[in-house]
């Protein structure tokens, strides 16, 4: 990963140190565990384009309408 990439992992949990990209500078889910931002994948509360990367990890089978999600990271 460069210096200049922002990364928002979406999903993070509990423990966000033991997932594959554990260098993400933005880390949402719904609950508070390790988060940064309290947030529903559905609606992202973020400006468009402003990520590098959004990366989530066994994330897609909780969701209620996957669609809807991964369109909604195509604007970042």
């Amino acid at each position: 990963m460069q210096e200049q990439e922002l990364v928002l992992d979406v999903g993070c949990g509990y423990a966000p140190e033991h997932r594959p990209c554990k260098e993400a500078h933005i880390k949402l889910d719904l609950i508070r565990g390790k988060a940064n931002i309290i947030a529903d994948a559905h609606h992202l509360p973020f400006k468009s384009e402003i990520f590098s990367k959004v990366v989530m990890y066994e994330v897609i089978e909780h969701v209620h309408h996957p669609k809807q999600v991964l369109t909604e990271f195509t604007e970042y």
